[in-house]
């Protein structure tokens, strides 16, 4: 809890610390979590056109979102995560969701979640195919 200035961890049955600062649960991940998240900053390396490891990665990587080359290489090597906000501009950057990013859940690219296919085959219709697609969109979505 937040004490006059002071950030302490809560232990729970002698599990790792989480620590809450205004309410608020930030979740430390573990060692399997953090090279997920390895795998997954590499591929988003791979989308944004970045060389593979052996091609200056990791200074090209730490100099897109603004951090250092060991940075860089504690992200891709799975030594440590991003701070959320930098988290954020990753996944803006790139073109994948956050929740992606961080938990390997759902789809990494907008592009391929169905909302955006659908999107997609709308705006290819005309006036009426996409009037008759909302209307049964709507049928559908009644309880």
């Amino acid at each position: 809890m937040f004490h006059g200035g002071i950030l302490q961890p809560i232990v729970v049955n002698g599990q790792q610390p989480i620590v809450v600062f205004r309410q608020r649960k930030i979740f430390v991940m573990n060692s399997n979590e953090k090279r997920d998240f390895a795998e997954r900053m590499n591929k988003v390396a791979d989308m944004l056109g970045i060389p593979p490891k052996g091609s200056n990665r990791q200074e090209l990587l730490g100099r897109v979102f603004g951090v250092s080359q060991e940075s860089a290489r504690k992200w891709l090597s799975g030594e440590s995560i991003p701070q959320v906000a930098k988290c954020i501009e990753i996944a803006k950057r790139a073109g994948v969701s956050f929740d992606w990013l961080m938990t390997g859940r759902g789809v990494a690219a907008y592009e391929q979640t169905p909302e955006a296919q659908v999107y997609q085959a709308m705006q290819k219709m005309d006036e009426v195919t996409k009037y008759q697609v909302v209307k049964i969109t709507n049928t559908l979505a009644e309880p």
